[in-house]
């Protein structure tokens, strides 16, 4: 099983991006829209247009790769190799994907969280 949250995609992006704070700022936003993401997905489903469907599963999973929500981006991959007509094995699926999405928000939270506290002890020992 994948971990939550891939710390080595985050380093990568913020590599590549011009700063550590653009970097979390980009994660922050993918994290923003892993809702509505699913919601989309769970529309699509509904509608017996699969173009639609992979198209929803496809982009959540670009922005969980991209925000190191490697479990999030696992469970796409295999909503994507399901058979449509397993509604059975969809909707357990995307059990999981909403489960799976609550848990990388938190665990986005608290890193956050520790890194806001993290800055401000070398704010104090630097004055």
């Amino acid at each position: 099983m994948q971990p939550i949250l891939d710390r080595a995609a985050q380093v990568g992006l913020a590599a590549g991006t011009a700063s550590s704070e653009a970097a979390t700022s980009c994660v922050t936003s993918c994290t923003d829209v892993l809702a509505d993401l699913i919601q989309d997905i769970e529309r699509a489903f509904q509608d017996p247009d699969t173009g639609q469907w992979t198209s929803a599963v496809q982009h959540l999973q670009e922005v969980a790769g991209e925000a190191g929500a490697r479990r999030v981006e696992q469970t796409a991959s295999r909503l994507l190799a399901l058979d449509m007509h397993d509604a059975e094995s969809a909707l357990e699926l995307l059990f999981h994907l909403r489960s799976d999405a609550r848990v990388f928000t938190l665990a986005q939270a608290a890193e956050r969280r520790e890194q806001a506290f993290a800055n401000q002890l070398t704010g104090r020992r630097i004055a």
